[in-house]
């Protein structure tokens, strides 16, 4: 472990070095598109709520949200017309939520992981909209 000078053998760190970054590489390769997916599905509840603030119809709102899904190419496993739901308030409130789970199967194993994700975005009185 050490060299005869005191010093930590390089060969230890250097392959403790490649070993971290093989895993920090293949987890992103693992988990990184099911998370692209979630900030695309934010960037699209957010656009929805735009629409309805600009046009107030309700309708239109569920025309932009199903334009977008298929504008974007989400992968199969989204749909919106039973994972999405829009609701419009009397106050002219309006919410769009979105939830669904991906289930991330470890290569080469029986094993998978369920990534549960949830967006929300909501108008309020000012016109404001509040994407979480």
């Amino acid at each position: 472990m050490f060299s005869r000078r005191g010093r930590l053998n390089v060969n230890i760190v250097s392959g403790a070095i490649f070993l971290g970054l093989v895993a920090l590489v293949g987890g992103g390769a693992l988990f990184g598109p099911y998370y692209w997916d979630y900030l695309t599905v934010k960037e699209i509840t957010r656009s929805t709520a735009l629409t309805y603030l600009e046009t107030e119809i309700f309708q239109k709102a569920e025309q932009e949200l199903q334009q977008q899904v298929q504008q974007r190419e989400l992968p199969d496993y989204f749909d919106p017309n039973t994972m999405c739901t829009l609701n419009e308030d009397r106050k002219k409130l309006f919410v769009v939520r979105c939830e669904w789970t991906a289930y991330v199967y470890y290569p080469f194993t029986d094993y998978y992981k369920a990534l549960h994700f949830t967006v929300t975005s909501e108008t309020d009185a000012q016109g404001q909209v509040t994407t979480y």
